[in-house]
């Protein structure tokens, strides 16, 4: 039945809340390798992509890193896949971080969300996130993968790990995710747009060093527009070379 609300079930909220999305074609899985693999061969469409699932079993980060996975169904493994006509420039990967971030701060009881470059998501000293984009280009056809996977009432068993209701006081339900996904999915789709351009607009560098310095893990003096960022000891690196 759609509209479960009352069962903790991220799979089936993600599911319901997708329904009702006219312009996206979800593939729903109960539980699955890895969400970008799966997503890199499915027919191209002109219309965005979703895929979901319950589990993933083997999940990957940036390099040799892999994602490891909490308990079935409390977690968002998803890939949001984008075919387009135009090349997708490297400032996606900040510009998707604060999306999600963004996404976050709209929903009322998140808090304590920063950006820790190039990929994670954390509230407080915990990670809750991660980012995973991978482009497919054929000529002028790019098809560009987001992964995206979030702790969301559940975590792996590792110190480092949190999820987003062990810092929310009130309870996460399909009413707070469904508000959750549609600034993000809205907030994507932009950001692929802005993704067109070479250089982040003056107010996305303020937000994105914003974002970043709530991080105590890492603080930084500016972000330039190339998606440089500039350390507290003036050091400078690309966001790509992280």
């Amino acid at each position: 039945m759609l509209f479960q609300t009352q069962e903790k079930n991220v799979l089936n909220w993600t599911r319901d809340w997708s329904k009702l999305q006219n312009n996206l074609i979800t593939h729903s899985l109960d539980q699955i390798d890895s969400t970008n693999t799966f997503a890199k061969h499915l027919p191209i469409s002109p219309h965005p992509q979703l895929v979901v699932s319950g589990l993933q079993t083997q999940g990957r980060g940036r390099g040799e890193h892999t994602w490891i996975s909490a308990q079935k169904n409390m977690c968002f493994y998803s890939s949001w896949v984008f075919d387009v006509n135009y090349h997708v420039q490297p400032l996606l990967s900040p510009l998707v971080g604060l999306s999600i971030y963004e996404a976050l701060l709209e929903i009322r009881g998140f808090e304590n969300v920063s950006l820790k470059a190039p990929n994670d998501i954390y509230m407080k000293e915990k990670k809750v996130g991660g980012i995973l984009i991978e482009n497919q280009n054929q000529g002028t056809h790019t098809r560009c993968i987001i992964g995206i996977g979030i702790n969301v009432l559940d975590k792996p068993d590792l110190p480092t790990a949190g999820c987003l209701q062990e810092f929310r006081s009130e309870n996460i339900d399909f009413c707070v995710w469904s508000a959750f996904l549609i600034e993000l999915f809205q907030r994507l789709q932009t950001s692929l747009m802005e993704a067109q351009k070479e250089e982040l607009s003056l107010s996305k560098r303020q937000l994105l060093l914003k974002a970043l310095n709530e991080n105590k893990q890492s603080q930084y003096r500016d972000v330039l527009a190339d998606g440089s960022l500039i350390s507290s000891h003036n050091q400078k690196t690309h966001w790509s070379d992280l």
